[in-house]
Parts: C-alpha cells; structure tokens; sequence
C-alpha cells in the first residue's frame, strides 16, 4: 500500500490551514479512504504504522517549513492563503525557498496547490491576487478558491470551536465542487 502523505503549511496564521486540513481529512474519509490528521511532528512514527491511505500534516504556524517542503516523502503542498500584504510576503517567501529547493535538486516534483481562504471581493485583495499570480508565475502551482464569506457578526459572536465548525460545515457545503477538484489533486 502506498501512503501518500500531505503537507498543509502557512507559516502565517489566522490563514485557514486547520480549516483547510480538516475540510480535506473530512473529504478523503468520506471518498472511503483512509486519513491521519497531524498537527505535530511527535506523533508521526505512530500514524505511519497505521499504515494509512493519506497522511494530512497540518504544520504549526510560525515554523520554517523550508525543510519540510524538501522532504521527499511529502508528495503534496497545500498552502491556505488570505489575501493581504502579509500572506503576499509569505508567498515571497515560499517562491523563493521553492526556486532554492529546485536549484539544489533538479529532480524535486511535488503538486503545489494554493487554497485561498479569502474572499477576493475587493480592490485591494484583487490587487494582492494579481500580485501572488505574479509571484506564483513559472512554478506547476494550482489555485482554488476555497473562501467563505464571513460576515461581522459571525465574527464578533461566535467563540472559536463555533467559528471553526460553522466554516467546516459551510465549505464542504458551499464549496463542494472546489473540494472534489482538490480530491483529484491530492489523489
């Protein structure tokens, strides 16, 4: 059996990553696969015995994900990004750790899928858009619009553990079609 072991990183938070990753692990099992969902490095030895379909790692934010995007048993990148000045210096960031990784070994191949986790609604996220497009320009890279609009409320009312399982139920809802063309990607 082949395990095929997934990265989800951001080293910026607040970007949707565990929301990404837990929207992907739901979406695998019920594709009636086999799902391990990691938010630690510790627990990896014990899930890999498990021998399971897929490996989901939802990297912690603020850690250097350079080593671990160069590691060749991850097959798949995701990246959550919103659309702000900050997560345009991250994709700066990445480019640039991707174009080194490349540099040093030529036979490096890996699906890289970038997951927008913000509406692009606005003058100012087109904007940034257009400018991570820019960024993203000459690497295999796919882009889907995994965003659900969260309105004032929502954000001023709900707690946490709320906000996140609203945002878990309403994109695999709202957002099915974008999910199934992220299944076929990781698979």
């Amino acid at each position: 059996m082949t395990m095929t072991f997934i990265l989800v990183v951001n080293r910026k938070g607040a970007t949707g990553k565990t929301i990404v990753s837990k929207t992907l692990v739901n979406k695998l099992k019920s594709d009636m696969q086999t799902v391990a969902y990691l938010e630690g490095e510790g627990e990896m030895d014990e899930v890999v015995h498990k021998q399971p379909d897929y490996i989901v790692y939802d990297v912690p934010s603020g850690n250097s994900d350079a080593l671990l995007i160069s590691e060749p048993m991850f097959h798949k990148i995701i990246v959550p990004t919103s659309l702000n000045k900050y997560s345009l210096a991250m994709i700066t960031n990445f480019v640039a750790d991707i174009q080194a990784i490349k540099e040093a070994n030529a036979q490096w191949n890996k699906e890289i899928i970038i997951a927008l986790t913000q509406t692009n609604d606005t003058p100012v996220t087109s904007a940034i858009f257009d400018k991570m497009q820019e960024k993203l320009e000459g690497l295999d890279v796919h882009v889907i619009d995994l965003s659900i609009p969260i309105n004032d409320e929502e954000k001023r009312n709900l707690e946490p553990a709320l906000m996140e399982q609203s945002l878990l139920t309403r994109m695999g809802q709202e957002r099915s079609q974008e999910l199934t063309q992220l299944l076929e990607l990781v698979k």
